[in-house]
Formats: C-alpha cells, structure tokens, sequence
C-alpha cells in the first residue's frame, strides 16, 4: 500500500502552558506556545487538551471568524459567549459554536473543587455567516467499534466533519472523505492505534492529505479516537 502523504504530532512534542487555574496541552502553536514545526494544519488552527481546576473561570479571544468545539472529557463544562449564550455541555455532548472577529467567551468549570478536562478545537471560517450553536450528543457504548457522526442533522452545509468512535482491540475501520480536495485529521483520545501505517498512541494527533480513504485499526481495548475531515 501507497503511504499517504502525512504528519503526525507526538504527544511529548505538544506545548503545555499551566497556570493555577489550568493546565493546556497545545497541538498546534498557540498563546506563548511556538514551535515551527507545530504551525496550523489549516484550517484546523487550535486542537488543545485542557484540564480547568475547580470553580475556575478562563476567556479566550478570537481574532477571526471560527468555529468553536468543545468536547468534555471528564466533568462538564459551562460555556458564556459574548452575545450572553450559556451552555451547560455535559460529558456524552459536543457542543458547536461559530464566533465573528474580535469575539470572545468563557469556559467555567461548574463543580467546586474537582478538576474537568475537555478537548477545545478552532476551525477559521471562510465567512462571517452566523449559524446558531449547536449541542450533539452521543453514546459510544450503542456503536462499539465505528465511528459516530458528532455533526448535527441539520448542519447540512457544515464545512467540516466531526466523528467520535470507541474500539477493541485488533477492531478495523476504512474512512472514507466526503471530498477529495478536504484533509484529514486524528487525535487518540485513550489507547493506542494505527493509522495509514502509523503508530499512534493516547493524546498523539495525526494530520493527513492527498487520500480519499483512512485506515485505521485499534491496538487496545477501550480505544477512542477523534476524527475530522477539513
């Protein structure tokens, strides 16, 4: 088989910027993180795995048209936006958002003194369209070893494509794009994997592109990977 054309970013290599209030592991560069190698994978522009301490409040700003997911790990989250939009996403949930230039909006940990973690994900968009935010949830445990569509029906236009999937061990899967001209990108929540004869381990993301299709196999039990199709 023809290797795709790739690269993977290792968990080690990610940049973590920690503060009393939280911890941020940076797959791309971002804040006072800066790699040149960890440049966007565009217009994939931000994939952080976050960890925010108990009762804790942070804000992030956004310079330009994006689509904001946020996807909980381990506790719920409360989302405010500019516009006074609060969100209560709960683990089992993502939750989609799309934000104009110059905007910005919290993430607030609910719970008093026990730390969440979540995934925080910034696509740029082409326009300044606004789209009403969205909530999707999910089950993992009702479609073991495939791959769930985290994009709601009704997003027909969206301009990228979101999946979620939970494997055993030696569990095969073959993705295929919905476009030839889009990109491909991974990230190994817990487990291990190979994709397109790449090993990959918990938290080490995966971007690919020229291939119409992705192979992907799990190598543990109890594996779960993320899927985006840019």
């Amino acid at each position: 088989m023809e290797a795709s054309s790739g690269k993977i970013f290792l968990s080690e290599q990610r940049g973590t910027i920690e503060t009393a209030l939280y911890q941020r592991n940076c797959t791309f560069n971002f804040d006072t993180f800066f790699n040149e190698h960890k440049g966007p994978f565009d217009p994939l522009y931000l994939f952080n795995d976050e960890l925010l301490e108990g009762a804790a409040t942070i804000r992030m700003d956004i310079e330009k048209p994006t689509y904001i997911i946020l996807v909980p790990i381990t506790g719920d989250l409360r989302y405010t936006g500019c516009g006074k939009v609060l969100e209560d996403v709960l683990v089992g949930q993502l939750f989609v958002m799309k934000l104009d230039r110059e905007s910005n909006f919290s993430i607030s940990n609910p719970y008093e003194s026990d730390a969440i973690s979540y995934l925080q994900i910034w696509i740029a968009a082409s326009d300044d369209r606004p789209m009403l935010p969205y909530t999707v949830d999910f089950e993992l445990g009702m479609l073991p070893n495939a791959l769930i569509s985290l994009i709601a029906d009704q997003d027909k236009t969206s301009p990228f494509n979101l999946n979620i999937g939970s494997f055993e061990g030696r569990s095969e899967i073959t993705y295929q794009k919905r476009g030839s001209a889009s990109r491909f990108f991974c990230f190994v929540v817990a487990g291990a994997f190979e994709v397109e004869g790449r090993l990959l381990h918990a938290k080490d993301g995966l971007a690919l592109w020229d291939t119409d299709a992705v192979e992907m196999e799990a190598l543990s039990n109890n594996a779960l990977i993320l899927t985006m199709e840019i």
